[in-house]
């Protein structure tokens, strides 16, 4: 079985655009460079339901491990010290999926 890591972010407002080109870039080559991950989609809210928060990130990994080497490594708690003051909400979940996921 893998694991789908599914998190959304509510932004504000005052959240300057090179940070938000900076995560995505930052995940890109995040998700790109480690081992473990099947699949890896991220992107901004495109706008179609009112209410929706601003950002939101789907990762299945093949592991519990690989799901701990991501959140651990150095790369991504760089984004995410770097996004923390201008997150207004954050909503995650983790669950079993196939492996054909």
């Amino acid at each position: 079985m893998g694991l789908a890591h599914i998190v959304a972010f509510g932004f504000s407002d005052d959240l300057p655009a090179e940070i938000l080109t900076a995560l995505e870039d930052g995940l890109n080559a995040l998700s790109s460079s480690l081992p473990g991950i099947v699949s890896y989609q991220h992107g901004r809210d495109l706008g179609l339901r009112p209410g929706n928060v601003s950002y939101g990130v789907s990762a299945v990994f093949d592991s519990e491990r690989s799901l701990y080497m991501y959140l651990g490594h150095p790369d991504h708690l760089s984004l995410v010290e770097r996004l923390r003051p201008f997150v207004s909400s954050r909503s995650a979940v983790q669950f079993s999926v196939p492996e054909a996921a």
